[in-house]
């Protein structure tokens, strides 16, 4: 019998036996892989320059998930770059209108500049000045002169990561700084508890004043036990860059200790949030009893707090003490005599 001819390989066509084990994929993510092709191919296109494949990978993707606020905010500043800028206003005021984000809100001011419409660039950049910290002041100072200058105001302003403000005005002008309700120094920082902050100039307001303290503090994330320990995320959406530190409090508010939350492994709660991990061993409450809180640096706790760490174990001795008391000769045999006796095989 002549041997059998090895099977020729097939060209042209991929021909590949489809794995018989594998689960075929839902509707939603098959759209979702469709997405996310799309989306990878317009970055790689804007990296390149080439924005007008930039536009259609986005377009494509935009289409797709038409309320993905990453994608839509990546194709009204290719939009942007190409000089659309209705198209662009129109993608970025249907972002802000349902996701507060900083880079949307600046974008926004851009394209508004570019429609000859002053007062919708200051209230656009007035939003992200006043509600998040200022980015790097070298990138946007060129367009905060130019937008403060076009709606009339004295000057511009910003809370910086630090926690002082930074105050654009005129030279020889004074700004002067309020902080609720309280005069302080030009330089003074601002406290991280503070709710708001009022910088002005002759009596007059400064674009982005008064500043959201809080809001730009505030911290989203959530806490909880786990195997004696706590573990959770945090992150602040007016200050995405930063680290949160959290600090971990007696349940009467007195600090124990202070942790940073920055494990970036973990998928996003919502578009383009940045939230951080942490997690804290059991050892850490060792000699500890009761509850404790986890709060930001606003003093604000997170969701989930107060909780008990030591609750399962607690929970879980008491268990066994219950079984014990239950079963006190559990794995002994007790003779007739009345002796214990080890049972046997």
């Amino acid at each position: 019998m002549p041997p059998s001819r090895a099977a020729e390989p097939l060209t042209g066509t991929n021909h590949a036996v489809p794995d018989q084990a594998a689960t075929p994929k839902t509707s939603q993510e098959w759209f979702q892989d469709l997405a996310q092709d799309a989306w990878r191919r317009g970055q790689a296109a804007m990296a390149a320059g080439d924005m007008d494949d930039a536009l259609r990978w986005l377009e494509r993707a935009h289409r797709i998930g038409p309320r993905d606020a990453a994608v839509a905010l990546a194709l009204a500043t290719v939009r942007l770059r190409l000089g659309a800028f209705a198209e662009a206003a129109s993608l970025l005021d249907d972002v802000v209108g349902r996701h507060d984000l900083r880079e949307a809100w600046l974008t926004l001011a851009v394209v508004r500049r570019g429609l000859a419409d002053p007062a919708g660039a200051a209230v656009a950049l007035a939003q992200a000045l006043s509600r998040h910290v200022l980015p790097d002041e070298a990138g946007i100072a060129a367009l905060a002169d130019a937008v403060a200058a076009e709606a009339g105001l004295p000057g511009w302003c910003g809370l910086r990561a630090d926690g002082h403000v930074a105050a654009m005005v005129p030279d020889g002008a004074k700004a002067k700084l309020s902080v609720d309700g309280m005069r302080l120094a030009p330089g003074a920082r601002v406290p991280d508890t503070a709710a708001a902050a009022d910088v002005t100039v002759g009596g007059r307001a400064l674009l982005g004043s008064p500043l959201a303290v809080a809001q730009i503090r505030r911290i989203e994330g959530v806490v909880a036990v786990r195997d004696g320990g706590l573990e959770g995320w945090a992150w602040h959406p007016g200050d995405p860059d930063a680290d949160p530190v959290l600090t971990v409090r007696s349940a009467a508010g007195k600090a124990l200790f202070t942790l940073t939350a920055d494990d970036t492994r973990m998928l996003a709660p919502g578009p383009l949030a940045r939230p951080r991990r942490f997690h804290v061993p059991a050892s850490r409450f060792a000699r500890l009893a009761g509850a404790v809180r986890v709060t930001g640096r606003d003093g604000r706790d997170l969701l989930g707090s107060p909780l008990t760490p030591g609750a399962e174990q607690s929970r879980a001795a008491d268990a066994a003490r219950a079984v014990a008391a239950l079963f006190p000769a559990a794995g002994r045999r007790r003779h007739a005599g009345g002796s214990d006796a080890a049972p046997t095989d």
